[in-house]
């Protein structure tokens, strides 16, 4: 089958596309289908009108110029011409909302083109349109797309089983949802992690127990959780360090919030990494902490932190909602905390801190989990029933 990946951004930073979209296409290409990604990298001017290949997949990036009114018009109608002109058997696009979802309506209503539409998170009212202070009319734009476009679709994948709710009670017909959850890397299965000490003497570390945060630090006060829990536990002999990786609008907040709690000698404000040296901070981690929400947002989301935590073999603390539960089986793979309880969470914490062998138990079950039971080897075959649906839907 000839599959067109179509994604909303560029590769790299975002994790979409990148963590995501890529891995299932490599696993496709590796079942034998004939796979490009299609992208529109308005958030990476630099890669505009390139086509580049990453790991045997050619990655086509359409041109796309200063965002504007017009270029939002223009740049998913060129995306959706160049995707056309490849002539694929199926075309999967990533978000529900955006560039992608719009390209892939216009290959649906022109190209008729086989569509899959993909929903890894609540775009709209109610989820990222309301966080991030859009005015009422992208609102409203962002809701006509995410809940009427994914009617339109042939057949939709949901990251999460509340995604998977949502699109139903959104219009689309059950037997149309399939479930295709996050996985982890297949290098991450074929790589042996750096040495924890080598890792902390690189870095600059000291013996003391280090925790880590990695990922988007957004304004719905998530990282706030995880610092109020570290100034509940007492510093002793050696307090532990919390190493904050990547960035993001909470970041300033955050920071504020860490001084008033008197923890500015008990962070490290790391910022983003390349993916290759993020390795390098989670092996020199003891206890890696994924705070959240128990809002829709955090219903909905399908956390390529917590993916990254457990293909690294890492003892995780996380909060009891969604998309967490299916990951983690609390006491066996992980550590499952109240999402709003800071007092809950330094307990956990605290636990993992005293006891090596249990870190180590919940770390070697968790990495065994997430590879055995989230694999892309067999997430793959969920995508590939999308398509024969869809495919066979459009032919009947």
């Amino acid at each position: 089958m000839r599959v067109a990946i179509v994604g909303p951004f560029a590769f790299w930073p975002k994790a979409t596309v990148s963590r995501r979209a890529f891995p299932l296409a490599k696993s496709l290409a590796q079942r034998g289908h004939e796979v490009a990604l299609f992208l529109a990298p308005f958030d990476d001017p630099a890669q505009s009108g390139k086509t580049v290949w990453i790991q045997g997949l050619p990655v086509v990036n359409v041109p796309t110029g200063p965002d504007s009114a017009l270029s939002r018009l223009v740049v998913p109608a060129r995306l959706a011409l160049t995707v056309a002109c490849w002539r694929p058997d199926v075309v999967h696009t990533f978000k529900a909302a955006g560039y992608a979802a719009a390209a892939g309506l216009y290959l649906r209503l022109i190209g008729r083109f086989p569509w899959v539409l993909d929903a890894d998170d609540l775009e709209g009212s109610g989820g990222w349109a309301d966080v991030n202070g859009y005015g009422p009319l992208t609102t409203r734009l962002v809701d006509l797309q995410e809940r009427r476009l994914s009617r339109l679709a042939g057949a939709a994948t949901a990251a999460s089983r509340f995604l998977g709710a949502q699109l139903v009670r959104w219009g689309v017909k059950a037997d149309r949802v399939f479930y295709l959850p996050n996985g982890p890397l297949t290098v991450e299965a074929e790589q042996a992690a750096p040495d924890p000490a080598g890792a902390r003497r690189r870095l600059g570390l000291g013996p003391g127990p280090v925790l880590i945060f990695v990922g988007y630090i957004g304004r719905r006060g998530e990282l706030e959780l995880a610092l109020k829990a570290l100034a509940r536990i007492p510093p002793g002999k050696a307090p532990p360090l919390l190493l904050v990786v990547g960035d993001g609008p909470g970041l300033g907040p955050a920071r504020q919030l860490a001084d008033t709690l008197s923890l500015s000698g008990r962070v490290r404000w790391v910022g983003r990494v390349p993916p290759e040296d993020l390795r390098f901070y989670l092996a020199a981690a003891d206890v890696a902490l994924y705070p959240c929400r128990d809002d829709p947002i955090g219903r909905a989301k399908c956390a390529m932190k917590l993916v990254e935590y457990m293909a690294a073999g890492k003892a995780v603390v996380a909060g009891r909602v969604g998309q967490n539960l299916e990951y983690i089986v609390d006491g066996e793979s992980g550590r499952l905390v109240d999402c709003e309880d800071p007092e809950d969470f330094a307990r956990a914490i605290a636990e993992l801190i005293a006891d090596p062998g249990l870190r180590a138990r919940l770390g070697a079950a968790a990495r065994r989990r997430i590879f055995e039971e989230f694999g892309w080897d067999k997430l793959v075959g969920i995508a590939e029933e999308a398509y024969r649906t869809v495919v066979g839907g459009w032919a009947g």
